[in-house]
């Protein structure tokens, strides 16, 4: 640069450093049930998570999965001129809940009925007994059970969306009364 008044020079260095352009990319929308534990991982690392419905994600991707419903999830990289966002939509499926009736008692030989009440979540819902031995019918809501000795059912219910709750129920089995006349 030339001074036009004193006819003087002057001169500077700079070192201009361009950083090379770093896309946030957040990968994938995502799907879980409520109360279930979800770490979000991009594909571009090194950023921060956010969201607006307060406390929804931590700035590691953590999911609060608390509360049901849709949610838009944001993913920065980067700072100051080289920001970059992305976007994934999470949606949080609600819990299944089950509630196993009373445990039944039964005379050796008798039938009992054991059965839930299911509820939330999103039909239609797929029922599985275990063990499936001396049921009626493994793959219901209500089922007979007959064991010879008292036993614990396991029912396990999935719904539409693959939530899954299970829930136990104990038949308990009474020998036979021993009659003596006489």
């Amino acid at each position: 640069y030339t001074d036009p008044n004193t006819n003087c020079q002057h001169c500077d260095d700079m070192v201009v450093t361009v950083n090379n352009a770093v896309t946030a990319d957040a990968g994938n929308n995502q799907s879980i049930c409520q109360n279930q534990s979800l770490v979000l991982t991009p594909v571009t690392a090194g950023g921060t998570w956010s969201s607006n419905s307060s406390g929804l994600v931590a700035s590691n991707g953590s999911l609060n999965t608390a509360n049901s419903g849709t949610f838009l999830v944001y993913y920065n990289l980067g700072a100051g001129t080289c920001l970059t966002q992305d976007s994934i939509q999470v949606v949080i499926h609600p819990a299944v809940n089950v509630v196993m009736a009373p445990d039944p008692t039964i005379c050796l030989g008798d039938t009992a009925i054991i059965s839930a009440a299911v509820s939330n979540g999103t039909g239609p819902y797929q029922y599985s007994w275990t063990p499936n031995t001396s049921l009626s019918n493994a793959n219901t809501l209500q089922t007979q059970a007959f064991p010879a000795i008292t036993s614990l059912y396991t029912l396990t219910v999935t719904d539409a969306n693959s939530c899954q709750v299970s829930g136990s129920i104990t038949v308990n089995v009474t020998g036979l009364p021993v009659v003596n006349a006489g």
